[in-house]
């Protein structure tokens, strides 16, 4: 993505000398996952959460206009409505800027980046001759921007798959911001499906090849999650990352934990963690988090008031690793003995 700045760079200097450039590569609901302009600003980390806050005429051109490539502020508003507004007053006074015009680029009906070309009063509007060149860069720019696009989604994708294995949970799932699922495993598939269907519409309707989907419950909770984020005008500062934990309405135990993550690399974006409580054999549902399917069971066993020995020859263990499964079932739920790990796990002791 640095890369392709400085590709930027040179050719609007070579086409457009004096334009100043405001780029969003690529953007993540409101938030853009590189922020980079020519203009000399006093706190860069804030610039496009007071953008955003002044009202952007884009903003309205791409809810509009989806699809549109190049978009002229003159073409848009009339002087006098510009110079009444939050967006001149706040953001193009401040940076001398009277003429702007914004390259944008779409992924199907999805607006991912933002290119915009800001000029002074007294270099005047964009001429046509500029408008042809603009729009002769557009489609460059486009394709540029998609590959990288894709390069930085793998390697986003490696990051935080790396990241959340750090801490391993049985049922996960990774959404980002533009609520598409980036990685889910088999605990959270059947999860799900349980969700949706029940456990023996769930069992019957298992399929090869079936799309993995979000039950429309959690979908909506994690679209409130996000919009909580965006309207903060941050993605997990602050007061801290937004959670939410949702219990199935239906089925008693069955429960999704979610969680906005800002990922240690501030140039990834954030996205949403979800982890859902184990559903064991025979449909015992038990609202904990974070535990691995062998600590889960030992901690099922233990739980029931059985010796280490007890779990070990019935699970065809050594007692070490139960000892070892244990100590992390211990830290993860924090708890400090075998009561309250029955208490926690809802479990009655023998």
């Amino acid at each position: 993505m640095e890369a392709l700045w400085r590709a930027v760079v040179r050719v609007v200097s070579d086409i457009l000398p004096g334009c100043e450039i405001i780029a969003a590569l690529p953007l993540e609901g409101l938030i853009p996952v590189t922020f980079r302009t020519t203009l000399k600003i006093d706190d860069p980390a804030t610039y496009w959460q007071r953008v955003n806050a002044a009202e952007p005429p884009m903003a309205k051109v791409i809810a509009e206009s989806p699809g549109l490539e190049v978009s002229y502020l003159d073409d848009d508003m009339t002087a006098e409505v510009l110079e009444a507004s939050r967006f001149y007053h706040e953001i193009m006074v401040p940076a001398d800027i009277r003429h702007m015009s914004a390259l944008l680029f779409w992924e199907n009906e999805h607006f991912f980046s933002h290119i915009g070309l800001a000029r002074s009063a007294a270099l005047g509007p964009f001429t046509a001759a500029e408008r042809e060149g603009i729009r002769e860069i557009h489609p460059h720019f486009a394709a540029a921007l998609l590959r990288v696009k894709s390069i930085d989604r793998l390697k986003f994708i490696a990051s935080l798959l790396a990241e959340s294995l750090e801490h391993p949970s049985d049922g996960l799932i990774l959404m980002d911001f533009q609520q598409s699922v980036i990685f889910h495993n088999g605990a959270a598939e059947r999860a799900c499906r349980l969700w949706r269907s029940g456990p023996e519409a769930a069992a019957r309707n298992r399929r090869r090849g079936d799309v993995f989907r979000l039950p429309d419950d959690m979908q909506s909770a994690v679209a409130g999650l996000i919009q909580r984020c965006l309207e903060a005008g941050q993605q997990a500062a602050g007061d801290g990352p937004p959670v939410a934990q949702m219990p199935h309405p239906a089925l008693p135990g069955l429960a999704a934990r979610m969680e906005v993550v800002s990922p240690r690399s501030h140039a990834a974006a954030s996205y949403v963690r979800i982890e859902m409580s184990r559903v064991t054999a025979g449909q015992q549902a038990v609202p904990v988090f974070k535990l691995s399917e062998a600590e889960h069971r030992v901690a099922l066993l233990v739980a029931t008031g059985m010796r280490n020995e007890e779990v070990a020859a019935q699970l065809s263990l050594s007692v070490n690793t139960v000892r070892a499964h244990l100590r992390q079932v211990f830290e993860k739920l924090d708890v400090s003995h075998r009561g309250q790990l029955a208490a926690k796990l809802s479990v009655a002791r023998n």
